[in-house]
């Protein structure tokens, strides 16, 4: 059955694609491009003081799909005085390539063609050292050089597949390009092709404009660049019972889902169990949720990589977590490290300095042989969406009057390290509580007038920032307060018109809305207020959800260098350029919203504050005066008798 676009009146999102390097592809081959940020360094990697090493692992999939790999390196250098610096290429931990970095050439790119055999365990590890010096000079400070390597973030990896032996689903899975096109049958119903959007959205990075509806453009002659995600009107054949999918079987991969479940098959499709299918397989159910009970969790549990390295001066050790890896309710009010560190000769140890988010949490000397425990309290409203945890390590440098070179000593933060948990505040205040809440589900419900298939294009960015990627979606039906109504699970509510029962922060049915900032300056009013799309914490009852007010604008259309990311506040302004305004109504003055057609005591207190004060001053003056007066007629009254 030929797919279609779920509303041919859609326009597809935006795509970022990238083509740096080449590789020789046959006529029936693909050629499959992966560059730095793709893989996680948006920014690329730089080099200072003469030294740095830096890893990176690049996914191929399966050798046997690999007809060619060719590596390409875009550097950027510099110095200020004379020294000598090279970098060295390392395959699997191989030297691979040695480039010297002369000083009169400021950039500079090298190609490396790589065998198929080296991709191990669907991955191709590339490491890069930088090292320089000035001379003989073992005193020589790397600070005067002024010296730096960048690795540009076009630098990349292609890959020349052959298409045949993409044959599996985990094979196509392990190489499938990041941008993701979603397309339906044309008797697909709403209720399992929208929460079928959905969970693509939350699984496939929609916050970052990689999911989008519509055609793929997989005619250019570019490579592959985006991966289509097929939804039938039937199983697949894998089980009907199950979230089936199966290998698209098109001149380009791509992958078809059905069953009655089909957002289990996209679960299944990013899952590492999605090896025990063949050309077609399917989940019967979904994980539990986190346990809530736990206390602590384990850097290890957190997916932390291995954290140890040779400590001459000093070592940052980091690694990145999210606020919806624990439980619902639970964030971390502490962290507890483990740290080892040896000594030197002349027997000193270390210090260690923890920080969260760029916050200093604190710092405590290590000076013993074993490893130690080290706690840090951590200050409430520090966690958010997205947090990165940073371990500095610092020794004194120990030389020996300039005949050696300072030594290195071995420092680790062992994986035992763990964060300590509390409860975390009620999820109506932040964006990034609603996204920890939605890990128990959400309910999809549409406005009276709306058809969310429509917003879809508002939709799936939001979907992808706010929902986990475990997050179940279910179309219940639109009473939100009725007494059937699973309580337990927050909703998402697309409409023009607020949620019945619900009194949100920021009104449209008070008229004309303005919304100022603390200076008083107007940020939004009238028709420019109508054409933004508001995204906005809300509750029914006790039931907390987001509300999600489509513009009559165009659509919000992130990037990776522009991602609809929402994080701390209750409420968030989009335009088509991505995040205008975030907000809390619950706290702080940051943003003041007014309603001029509505005329109450507060407003016109607001509107006519100077008046009141000063009318306000003069009444109570005549108050006094008349009251003095009164005591000294009352005064002259006992005298004269």
């Amino acid at each position: 059955m030929k797919p279609v676009s779920l509303r041919a009146l859609l326009v597809a999102l935006a795509i970022p694609t990238f083509g740096p390097a080449q590789a020789a592809v046959p006529d029936d081959g693909l050629l499959r491009t992966i560059d730095l940020t793709e893989i996680g360094y948006p920014s690329g990697l730089e080099f200072e003081k003469l030294s740095g090493e830096a890893v990176a692992f690049f996914p191929v999939g399966a050798r046997e799909a690999i007809e060619g790999m060719t590596l390409r390196l875009d550097l950027v250098h510099g110095q200020t005085v004379s020294v000598a610096t090279h970098l060295k290429v390392l395959v699997n931990d191989a030297i691979a390539h040695s480039e010297a970095l002369p000083a009169d050439r400021g950039r500079s790119t090298i190609v490396l063609d790589l065998p198929p055999e080296a991709a191990r365990d669907g991955f191709v590890k590339i490491g890069l050292s930088y090292a320089g010096a000035s001379s003989d000079s073992v005193c020589f400070d790397e600070r005067s050089s002024g010296d730096f390597l960048r690795i540009l973030p076009s630098s990349s990896l292609a890959l020349a597949l052959d298409r045949a032996a993409l044959d599996t689903i985990d094979r196509v899975a392990q190489v499938m390009p990041p941008a993701k096109i979603l397309a339906a049958a044309e008797d697909v119903p709403a209720d399992r092709a929208l929460p079928f959007a959905l969970r693509a959205a939350a699984l496939f990075d929609a916050e970052y404009g990689l999911v989008s509806i519509g055609a793929s453009g997989q005619d250019d002659a570019d490579g592959w660049d985006s991966m289509s995600f097929s939804l039938g009107a039937t199983g697949t054949g894998a089980g009907d019972e199950a979230g089936s999918v199966a290998l698209s079987g098109a001149a380009e991969p791509g992958l078809v889902f059905g069953s009655d479940d089909p957002e289990l098959g996209l679960a299944f499709a990013a899952s590492q169990w999605r090896g025990l299918g063949g050309a077609e397989g399917g989940a019967t159910r979904i994980a539990a949720p986190l346990n809530g009970t736990r206390d602590a969790v384990t850097f290890s549990a957190l997916g932390a990589p291995q954290m140890q390295q040779m400590v001459i001066g000093s070592s940052t050790f980091e690694f990145g977590f999210a606020a919806d890896d624990f439980a619902t309710g639970r964030l971390p009010t502490g962290v507890e490290l483990l740290v080892g560190a040896a000594r030197s000769p002349e027997g000193h140890g270390v210090t260690v300095s923890a920080y969260l988010n760029g916050a200093l949490l604190g710092s405590r000397p290590l000076d013993a042989d074993e490893p130690v425990w080290m706690q840090f309290a951590i200050p409430r409203g520090l966690v958010g969406r997205d947090n990165q945890m940073r371990i500095l390590v610092q020794r004194q440098a120990e030389g020996g009057n300039c005949l050696f070179k300072p030594q290195g000593y071995p420092a680790q933060i062992l994986p035992q390290s763990r964060f300590v948990l509390g409860d975390a505040p009620e999820a109506a205040g932040d964006f990034f509580l609603m996204r920890q809440a939605f890990s128990r589900g959400v309910e999809l419900v549409a406005g009276p007038e709306a058809e969310i298939g429509t917003y879809l294009p508002w939709l799936l960015p939001v979907a992808g920032t706010l929902l986990p990627e475990t997050a179940d979606v279910t179309m219940p039906g639109a009473d939100l307060a009725a007494e059937e109504a699973d309580a337990t699970r927050p909703f998402l509510y697309v409409g023009r018109t607020a949620p019945e029962g619900a009194t949100p922060g920021l009104r449209f049915d008070q008229g004309r809305v303005e919304i100022r900032d603390a200076a008083g300056e107007m940020l939004y009013s009238g028709a420019t207020m109508d054409e933004a799309t508001v995204v906005q914490i809300v509750e029914v009852g006790d039931r907390p959800g987001i509300w999600l007010r489509p513009g009559t604008g165009p659509a919000p259309r992130p990037t990776r260098e522009t991602p609809l990311l929402l994080d701390r506040g209750d409420l968030a302004v989009i335009d088509e350029d991505g995040l205008a305004l975030v907000a809390s109504t619950r706290r702080g003055d940051l943003v003041d919203i007014a309603y001029p057609d509505r005329l109450d005591v507060m407003q016109v207190f607001a509107r006519y504050r100077p008046w009141i004060i000063g009318a306000a001053w003069l009444a109570l003056t005549l108050v006094v005066v008349r009251s003095l007066q009164g005591m000294y007629r009352r005064s002259r009254a006992g005298k004269d008798g």
